[in-house]
């Protein structure tokens, strides 16, 4: 089983958003006897905070329903997750400090067609046009994600 850890800053928002369109793509691809998924923030402000409402309510207008508890990321999830999915630069950066060997650590929007540098917005103080934006981003990137994890593993 290939596990996937999906990081953002506070773990109600992208990092969440991230988690349910996998599991929703990889359920819909019969994969998910291959791959699993959780996601976790690096900073402690939402520890055990439900996911953002605006968050579920963008999932649910795709036909995803989700529910989770926001964690913080550990050193034992560095050793525990085959893959690390950093949504910006700023989480990558903290990521890459907990050296993370073994893991391979990369940013979302590596998978992303239309542009691979980029970070994934956070939408958190914005309005929910922002928590679309970002679903829109998510979806599309997290197709490569699982299309390079099946080349990867499944052939």
């Amino acid at each position: 089983m290939v596990k996937v850890l999906f990081v953002c800053l506070g773990n109600i928002c992208r990092s969440p958003m991230a988690q349910a369109i996998f599991e929703h793509q990889i359920k819909g691809g019969q994969l998910d006897d291959h791959f699993k998924a959780q996601s976790a923030g690096t900073a402690g402000y939402h520890i055990g905070a439900p996911t953002d409402p605006r968050t579920l309510s963008t999932l649910k207008s795709h036909g995803i329903l989700f529910e989770h508890q926001a964690l913080q990321v550990n050193t034992s999830d560095i050793d525990t997750y085959d893959y690390l999915i950093a949504m910006d630069h700023q989480n990558f950066v903290h990521l890459q400090k907990m050296n993370p060997v073994g893991s391979v650590l990369i940013k979302m929007r590596n998978f992303d067609p239309l542009d691979k540098n980029s970070d994934v917005p956070d939408p958190y103080y914005g309005q929910n046009d922002g928590f679309e934006g970002v679903f829109e981003i998510l979806n599309r990137s997290i197709k490569g994600l699982i299309l390079e994890l099946k080349q990867k593993h499944l052939s």
